[in-house]
């Protein structure tokens, strides 16, 4: 929430709401990576971020795919099929954020990251192609931002809640006898 309130603020051409949602995913899962992008949503937009809340779904779909697309891939993780997951989450978002932007605004959002789409119409693009190659191309580097800063942050809590394990009474005779 830290990360969208700040790009907001600041201006950036980036959403930065979804780094808590690729944590959550890629920690705990898809379902659980969904809910926690729909609820920070809904809480971005309590905090004043008006536009926020109709994008809960597109946040809760992005963990969908960080959860389901980290589960794929974990078993022989390697940046390039990392890279792959990040661009599915950017088209999926694309894909179900774009619709909803379309009804509510007309077109981009208020947001000045979707603003790249109101650049293309200047270079008189046919409006709907406009906006989905404004749309898509925000995503991506959105969605690798995101991805790509959760990774140090899923080691790092990983690190830190890995379970202790206690030694058993006989453990430490048994590696001395070893």
């Amino acid at each position: 929430m830290f990360g969208h309130w700040f790009a907001y603020e600041v201006h950036l051409p980036v959403y930065a709401d979804m780094v808590g949602t690729a944590v959550a995913a890629l920690m705990l899962g898809p379902w659980r990576g969904a809910a926690v992008g729909f609820a920070s949503a809904l809480a971005s937009h309590a905090m004043g971020l008006e536009y926020a809340a109709p994008f809960a779904i597109v946040n809760a779909a992005g963990g969908i795919v960080w959860g389901c697309g980290w589960r794929m891939i974990r078993l022989a993780p390697t940046t390039g099929r990392y890279l792959l997951v990040n661009l599915a989450v950017a088209v999926t978002c694309s894909a179900v954020g774009g619709p909803i932007s379309l009804l509510i605004y007309g077109g981009p959002s208020p947001h000045s990251a979707d603003q790249i789409a109101a650049a293309f119409f200047d270079f008189n693009l046919d409006f709907h192609v406009a906006f989905w190659l404004g749309s898509f191309l925000t995503e991506i580097g959105d969605k690798l931002i995101a991805g790509f800063l959760a990774i140090p942050i899923v080691e790092a809590l990983s690190y830190v809640f890995r379970p202790t394990r206690h030694l058993t009474a006989s453990e430490p005779l048994q590696r001395a006898e070893l």
